[in-house]
């Protein structure tokens, strides 16, 4: 016969070690198994000597057990100093507590001032913790990187207290732990750091800037301007390399005696120079244990495109011809807008002119009439 049996205590007995024995035994049958059950409501440290009763590390107000306060009667808080009769005096007094500095607001405004110190709230994304003495810090507003994770991703560092914390690896907490400590990338062919030039800082190389001139390139090789060794190399390079400069064929056999090799590609180019043609050269050298030098020069040289003499002799030709003709249809839609003008005037003027009625005097008609002054007086014959 198997028995599946739940046990239950609803309550604790006035005696918290106490025994109990009874039986459970299936109906029709004699036999019966007997249980011995003890009960176990309070722990060791819950009662004395352990516990401390109206202890002072709970203000007198309740009993120190397992590790924190029980407080009695009306009292709260984790100390106990709290109770709901506190006074006016005592509730600000508790309130400054819960700010930073004794200024601004309880708990950060982000949690309650409960007995004097701060409960922060909770957020609605669990994984966002709000903490501190006054709520000051949490989880999930540290600088971001340009794809916005925080602190670099959980590869180079975590958020704590507004600040991030790099792993090993990795640097610049004010700045998302984007900034690796590993400086392989800076270094030389000769195993220096940035040709000595310069410094190496997240993993890449700032170069310096010094009397002679600033270094540039991705490990401070280059410094077109520092002039010193690459202004003495320069001739033997132009006269061995490209039959040209200062040194002719017998000045370029008696003066260059250095190793000169050409190179499809310079990854470190000291010296950079411009031809009398316009095109740009580069080059570099070494030197060995014994002081000899090497210079290495890029075969090809960077020249400007030359001028096509005939495309700007069509386009200057073609522009003045089209401005020609744009000056042309210019003056001749003045011209004649101007006319339209004075001819439209002229019309006005004959429109206002008004012609006299008066007779010539020195007119005299062609047909004269003249009157017999004796027609009609003389008298009948007899």
């Amino acid at each position: 016969v198997h028995f599946n049996v739940s046990i239950r205590l609803e309550d604790c007995p006035k005696i918290s070690k106490q025994s109990h024995i009874f039986s459970l035994y299936p109906v029709g049958l004699s036999e019966a198994v007997q249980i011995q059950l003890e009960t176990l409501c309070d722990c060791d440290c819950e009662l004395p000597p352990q516990a401390e009763m109206n202890s002072a590390r709970c203000s007198y107000a309740g009993s120190y057990e397992c590790g924190v306060c029980n407080c009695h009667g009306d009292h709260f808080g984790r100390l106990c100093n709290c109770s709901s009769n506190s006074t006016a005096e005592e509730l600000l007094t508790n309130n400054l507590s819960c700010k930073k500095d004794g200024i601004g607001e309880a708990c950060s405004g982000r949690g309650d001032c409960v007995c004097g110190e701060c409960q922060c709230h909770q957020r609605t994304n669990t994984q966002e913790v709000v903490d501190g003495q006054y709520c000051h810090c949490d989880n999930f507003t540290c600088p971001r990187d340009e794809k916005q994770r925080m602190c670099g991703g959980p590869e180079r560092g975590f958020c704590s207290c507004k600040k991030c914390v790099c792993e090993k690896g990795w640097t610049d907490e004010d700045n998302a732990c984007t900034c690796t400590t590993d400086d392989s990338a800076c270094l030389d062919k000769k195993g220096g750091v940035c040709n000595g030039n310069g410094i190496c800082s997240c993993g890449q190389c700032k170069c310096l800037e010094t009397d002679r001139g600033r270094y540039e390139g991705q490990l401070c090789e280059d410094c077109p301007d520092c002039g010193g060794k690459c202004d003495d190399l320069r001739p033997c390079v132009e006269c061995q390399i490209w039959q040209s400069g200062e040194y002719n064929e017998d000045a370029c056999r008696n003066n260059c005696t250095v190793e000169i090799m050409t190179q499809t590609s310079l990854p470190e180019a000291l010296c950079i120079f411009t031809d009398k043609d316009g095109c740009t050269f580069r080059f570099s050298y070494s030197l060995d244990a014994s002081n000899k030098t090497t210079i290495y020069v890029l075969d090809t040289k960077d020249c400007p495109q030359p001028a096509n003499v005939m495309a700007i002799i069509i386009g200057v030709a073609g522009g003045i011809l089209i401005a020609g003709i744009l000056l042309a249809l210019i003056v001749r839609l003045f011209f004649f807008f101007k006319d339209r003008r004075d001819y439209a005037r002229f019309l006005e003027q004959v429109k206002a002119t008004t012609w006299g009625q008066e007779e010539n005097p020195i007119y005299k008609a062609a047909i004269s009439n003249y009157t017999n002054p004796t027609y009609g007086t003389a008298k009948p014959v007899q």
